[in-house]
């Protein structure tokens, strides 16, 4: 139950976000560099936080 709430409120923010004329613009824009960016840092992320960066590089 708490995660679909939760769900409804991330869904709920981001329509209210996009409806926001200057985000949608900036958005559009630069979503060739942002979406990337955005993958790839969750990617790193992701890879620290499971202990694979330490395992590669042997620490």
């Amino acid at each position: 139950i708490v995660f679909a709430i939760s769900v409804a409120v991330l869904c709920y923010i981001s329509y209210k976000l996009a409806k926001i004329s200057f985000v949608s613009e900036t958005l559009e824009k630069y979503e060739r560099i942002i979406v990337p960016i955005m993958f790839i840092a969750l990617g790193i992320f992701i890879m620290i936080e499971n202990g694979t960066i330490q395992t590669l590089l042997g620490f």
